[in-house]
């Protein structure tokens, strides 16, 4: 199995909600690890990913992402009938981790 470690960095603020709550309450509770810093889960990576490359797929079809690449990577999205009758989708070759805070920036905290 190989590992990539990525890094990602905001230009301005920015706020990933738990949506664990009910209401607009929801849309305020931070995901936050067991020490108070907030992390991004990994669903929200993968889903901010396969979008991406969904977007270039749509504007450059075949050329830079083909959607067999996309289906390898992050998995057959189920049609409503799948869903329905529970049926078998491709699933996805790669695994997205959680984003956390690096420990040299949160020691500074």
């Amino acid at each position: 199995m190989k590992t990539i470690d990525y890094r990602i960095e905001f230009f301005d603020y920015w706020h990933v909600s738990s949506g664990l709550s009910s209401s607009t309450y929801a849309d305020i509770v931070v995901n936050k690890t067991r020490n108070g810093l907030p992390f991004i889960p990994g669903k929200t990576l993968k889903g901010l990913l396969r979008e991406a490359a969904e977007v270039i797929h749509a504007l450059h079809p075949g050329e830079l992402v083909t959607e067999e690449f996309i289906q390898d990577v992050f998995g057959e999205e189920p049609t409503k009938e799948q869903i329905e009758m529970e049926g078998v989708t491709k699933e996805a070759k790669c695994f997205f981790g959680s984003a956390h805070l690096s420990r040299h920036i949160w020691k500074r905290l």
